[in-house]
């Protein structure tokens, strides 16, 4: 039977910076595939746990529009959320899925 990891260990092992980068692409793999599901409560839980790997990251990013564009920086975090569940969907199989999520958030934001 595999290793287990709890929910914060993935989250550092999805991180831009983890030092087991195999580990994270294989974590972004799997969160890519599984979003892709034709079962919806997987899929689901699958783009959700690509937010929740990803937002504390465009939180900065999210900062530094709102202040250049003089917009309130919940409306930039909204559209960022949305071009990351875009960049989900778009990501097959190969893909690196992190940077197509973390680019299309920015490009949203």
């Amino acid at each position: 039977m595999g290793e287990h990891l709890t929910l914060s260990e993935a989250k550092d092992a999805a991180a831009r910076d983890a030092t087991d980068v195999a580990l994270r692409d294989a974590l972004w793999r799997c969160v890519g595939r599984d979003a892709h599901s034709d079962l919806p409560n997987l899929a689901q839980r699958s783009q959700l746990l690509a937010l929740y790997f990803v937002i504390p990251y465009l939180r900065k990013s999210a900062g530094r529009v709102s202040r250049r564009l003089c917009v309130d920086v919940a409306e930039v975090r909204s559209a960022m959320a949305f071009g990351a569940l875009y960049g989900l969907a778009l990501a097959t199989e190969g893909d690196d899925v992190r940077d197509k999520v973390v680019r299309s958030a920015n490009a949203a934001g």
